[in-house]
């Protein structure tokens, strides 16, 4: 099921979906950080998190925790959570993870997908394609590339390889923010278009039943944004010493940079 949409630049403070506290605050965090409003090496103090959700400390501690597990931030006792610092290393192990899991839902799908699921693949492509033609907003480009992407995953009924892609694709999504402004305008007709027939080659090959080249086209897919987002990384600079964390670079992405600076850094 779908969630529903938020204004990035108002971080949520809501737990009213029915989960326990400590998992919604984790999401909430994850989600925080993916969208950039926390910065890699920047602490997260846990008085903060429980007085933003009005919380005891004991679900934002456990919250940590459950962060800490999907790879988004290290955990220090007394002191709080600190995001997770990006290197070239780490970074290029979450890629590789990524589009082997990636290929092999795929290669899943391309044995399990119905017909009529075909056919609302096909829908959610169309989508996809339209948007490189109507709008230059890269954002867009990757939601609607992702939501193909997604309906690929559940229907490839592969409960704990789709898992293991949705904890590693939100490590690689996060990564995205890493490109610098003038490289991701530049992300727009000519790659787009690339991305898109990609994206129909890899359709076309799961409608076909052949996992082998749906497989291989799943890797040919996520290699030319993964490409990029290497090459951004590599010229990454180091993060200051004092753990402050290193800003995000400035890019069209409204509201995020803007909560960014709601958030208190440590003394």
């Amino acid at each position: 099921m779908a969630s529903k949409q938020t204004d990035p630049s108002k971080p949520s403070s809501k737990l009213d979906d029915g989960r326990t506290q400590d998992v919604q605050i984790a999401d909430a965090l994850i989600t925080d950080i993916i969208e950039w409003r926390y910065v890699p090496g920047e602490w997260i103090r846990e008085r903060e998190i429980a007085a933003r959700f009005g919380v005891s400390h004991a679900p934002v501690r456990e919250a940590f925790r459950h962060v800490a597990r999907e790879g988004f931030v290290e955990v220090v006792p007394w002191r709080g959570a600190k995001v997770t610092e990006i290197d070239f290393n780490t970074a290029n192990d979450i890629f590789e993870l990524w589009i082997a899991t990636f290929a092999a839902i795929c290669g899943r799908s391309a044995t399990r997908m119905r017909d009529d699921e075909h056919v609302e693949m096909l829908r959610l492509l169309k989508a996809y394609e339209t948007s490189i033609d109507e709008t230059a907003d890269t954002m867009v480009h990757t939601r609607l590339g992702y939501a193909v992407g997604r309906y690929i995953a559940e229907c490839a009924r592969a409960p704990l390889i789709d898992q293991t892609l949705w904890r590693v694709g939100r490590l690689a999504r996060w990564q995205h923010a890493l490109l610098p402004a003038d490289q991701f305008e530049a992300l727009q007709r000519a790659p787009g278009h690339e991305s898109a027939r990609r994206l129909r080659r890899l359709c076309g090959a799961i409608i076909a039943h052949d996992p082998e080249i749906a497989r291989s086209e799943a890797r040919d897919f996520l290699s030319l944004s993964v490409a990029y987002m290497v090459e951004a990384i590599a010229r990454r600079p180091e993060a200051p010493a004092d753990g402050e964390g290193t800003s995000p670079p400035k890019r069209a992405h409204k509201g995020a940079n803007a909560a960014s600076k709601s958030v208190k850094k440590p003394a």
